[in-house]
């Protein structure tokens, strides 16, 4: 396990067993992230751990009031394909398939294909 610190907070990545995870790829460790064993990230992905909260008043200057971590869990077996954008979210499943170019803004459920901007479900992997 590998920690980093930001603003004095001790932030982790778990990376489990079998896992790829290729060149380019960017890992925003603001919250906690658990990658379990046999997970494929490709090329280009982004994955964020943080929401921001900003100011809306009109004729004031928009400034970030709050940054929240967001913990995230990617279960094993899970693939991520080429340039997907991963938003704040807590969970991709056990199996499930993010297509290449997708901006997931939801967690996604077990053994779920999901693409698209803003990515949603296009299918269910099936058993053997």
């Amino acid at each position: 396990m590998r920690k980093t610190a930001k603003e004095g907070i001790s932030r982790t990545i778990e990376i489990g067993k079998k896992t790829l995870i290729a060149k380019d790829a960017t890992i925003d460790v603001t919250g906690k992230v658990k990658i379990q064993s046999h997970v494929q990230i490709y090329e280009g992905v982004t994955i964020f751990t943080h929401k921001h909260y900003w100011n809306h008043s009109r004729g004031i200057r928009m400034e970030i009031e709050k940054i929240v971590p967001v913990d995230l869990t990617i279960c094993r077996d899970a693939f991520i394909g080429k340039n997907a954008i991963i938003m704040a979210i807590n969970r991709i499943g056990e199996g499930a398939v993010i297509g290449a170019g997708a901006v997931v803004t939801k967690d996604v459920p077990d053994f779920e294909v999901w693409a698209g901007n803003p990515a949603e479900c296009v299918g269910v992997r099936k058993e053997e």
